[in-house]
C-alpha cells in the first residue's frame, strides 16, 4: 500500500507504509508521545536491549548503572562470576540505591533508611528491623531483569520472561558481530569509560543515522576536506555520494554500512609498520580473506539501541520524546601494541567524540530534524534503492552505500514490534 497526502493513520500499523517503489514512515513515529510510551514497552522492556560489555564488569563486585528503556538498572557480576541486571531502585521507599556510573561493591546500601542488599539482588538486610512484623522481608529482595544473555562480551537484558532466546534474536548477525570480535588479537576488546552526551531529538534518529550513508559527504563535508587537507588519502577527491560499499538490512531490524578493506578506517595506517605487524598477525588467526572482512569498515547496528562501530560502540538510549542521550566508549584490542591502541583512541576522539570534527553535525541535524517535523509534515521518504536490493532467501536485503536499506530494515520491525499484542520474536 502506497501512502498519500492527507492520510490520517489510525493504527500503528498504519504508520509505516511500503510498496514496491515506495517507502514511507509518518512524521508521529518522532512527535507522538503515545507512540513513545509504547516503544518504550514493547520495543525496550519487552524485546532484548544491550545493557553493558564483559570488559566493564570484569571483576566480581563490579558493576555499572544503565537504563533498559526508562527503568534504570544495575549491571553487576556477583561473588561467584554471575552477571546481575537489577532494578536500581529500593523495595522501601522506591530510592535509587546507587547513583554512580560504575564501580566495585559486593553490596548496596539504600542512602535514605540504610536498607542494604547484595550485589546478587538479596535483600541483606533492615535497619531496625524489630521494629517490623515477623518475617518481613522474605519477599523484598531487589527486582531483576528476566532474562539476561551474552555474546561475545555483549551483555543483552530483557523485562519480559516470554522473550524469545537471545540466539534467536541475533541469528541472522552473529557473523557480523564475530568481525567486530575478531579485531582482537588476543582475548577481547575492552571498552573503555564512555563520552556520554545528549541531543534534542528522537532516540530514532540515532539509530537510523549510524547506518545511513547518503549523509556524510554533506554533512560532514567541511571535516573531511580537513582530513584531506591533513594528508589522509582517503578523503582526497571523495565523490560527494559513495557508490562503492554495501548496506546490508537483516530481519529484526539490524543492519550495517560497510565501506570494505581500503577504506578501512580504525586501523591506525599512519602506523604502517605495526599495522602491518598486526595484519600480518590477524591473517595467520583467521586467513586472508577473513583478515580483511575484519578490518573493514563497518557500522553494525543492532536493534534497537546499540552500534559496532571500528573504533567504538555506541548506546542509544531514549530519555523522552524529544530527548535522547548516548553512551560512546572507545575500545582496545587485546594482543597489540600500547601505541597502536594510543593512535586508534587519538583518531576516533578527533573524529566522534562530543568534541571531535565529525559526530557534532550529526548531532545539530537530529535537532534539525525534530524542529522541522513541527511543521505539520506527514510522510518521510525511505525508498532510496529499494528497487535494486538483492534479496536472500533469509530475508536479508543488499543495496549500495547509500541505500535507505537499513532504515527500512529498521522500520520493518519497529512496524511488527509495535503492532504486537504480546512479544513474538521478529
Amino acid at each position: 500500500m502506497v501512502a498519500t497526502a492527507n492520510f490520517k493513520p489510525t493504527s500503528v500499523s498504519d504508520l509505516v507504509q511500503e510498496g514496491p517503489t515506495d517507502f514511507r514512515v509518518h512524521s508521529d513515529v518522532y512527535t507522538d508521545q503515545a507512540i513513545f510510551e509504547q516503544e518504550i514497552h514493547q520495543i525496550f522492556e519487552n524485546g532484548w536491549v544491550y545493557v553493558a560489555h564483559d570488559s566493564e564488569i570484569a571483576n566480581p563486585g563490579d558493576y555499572v548503572t544503565r537504563r533498559i528503556g526508562t527503568k534504570p538498572v544495575i549491571v553487576t557480576r556477583g561473588r561467584e562470576e554471575q552477571i546481575n541486571v537489577l532494578l536500581n531502585v529500593c523495595r522501601h521507599r522506591a530510592n535509587a540505591i546507587c547513583r554512580e556510573q560504575q564501580g566495585n561493591t559486593l553490596s548496596f546500601r539504600c542512602p535514605y533508611h540504610s536498607w542494604t542488599y547484595a550485589n546478587t539482588g538479596e535483600l541483606l538486610g533492615v535497619a531496625d528491623r524489630t521494629r517490623y512484623p515477623k518475617g518481613f522481608g522474605s519477599d523484598l529482595d531487589l527486582l531483576k531483569a528476566a532474562k539476561v544473555g551474552s555474546y561475545q562480551g555483549l551483555i543483552f537484558a530483557s523485562l519480559n520472561g516470554n522473550v524469545p532466546d537471545l540466539d534467536d534474536h541475533l541469528a541472522g548477525i552473529k557473523h557480523q558481530i564475530d568481525y567486530w570480535a575478531d579485531r582482537s588479537l588476543e582475548g577481547c576488546n575492552t571498552l573503555l569509560l564512555p563520552h556520554r552526551y545528549g541531543y534534542s531529538g528522537n532516540w530514532k534518529f540515532q539509530a537510523e543515522n549510524g547506518v545511513d550513508g547518503y549523509h556524510a559527504s554533506f554533512v560532514h563535508e567541511s571535516a573531511f576536506d580537513s582530513f584531506a587537507t591533513g594528508g589522509v588519502s582517503r578523503y582526497l577527491n571523495r565523490p560527494s555520494i559513495k557508490s562503492d560499499g554495501t548496506t546490508r538490512g537483516f530481519p529484526g531490524g539490524h543492519s550495517t554500512l560497510e565501506g570494505g578493506y581500503v577504506e578501512g578506517r580504525g586501523s591506525a595506517r599512519s602506523l604502517a609498520d605495526m599495522f602491518e605487524d598486526y595484519m600480518s598477525k590477524l591473517t595467520d588467526r583467521h586467513g586472508e580473506d577473513r583478515a580483511h572482512e575484519v578490518v573493514s569498515a563497518r557500522h553494525l547496528f543492532i536493534f534497537p539501541n546499540v552500534y559496532l562501530f571500528d573504533d567504538l560502540v555506541r548506546i542509544v538510549q531514549p530519555i523522552s520524546l524529544e530527548e535522547t542521550e548516548i553512551y560512546s566508549h572507545p575500545f582496545r584490542l587485546g594482543g597489540v601494541p600500547e601505541e597502536f591502541n594510543a593512535r586508534r583512541l587519538y583518531e576516533v576522539t578527533r573524529q566522534l567524540s562530543t568534541t571531535g570534527m565529525v559526530n557534532p553535525a550529526d548531532l545539530e541535524m537530529f535537532a534539525a530534524n525534530q524542529t522541522g517535523l513541527h511543521a505539520d509534515m506527514d510522510w518521510l521518504e525511505l525508498c532510496r534503492g529499494i528497487e535494486m536490493e538483492e534479496v536472500s532467501p533469509s530475508g536479508e536485503r543488499v543495496g549500495q552505500h547509500s541505500d535507505e536499506t537499513p532504515q527500512r530494515a529498521f522500520y520493518r520491525a519497529w512496524q511488527q514490534v509495535m503492532s504486537q499484542t504480546s512479544f513474538e520474536n521478529c
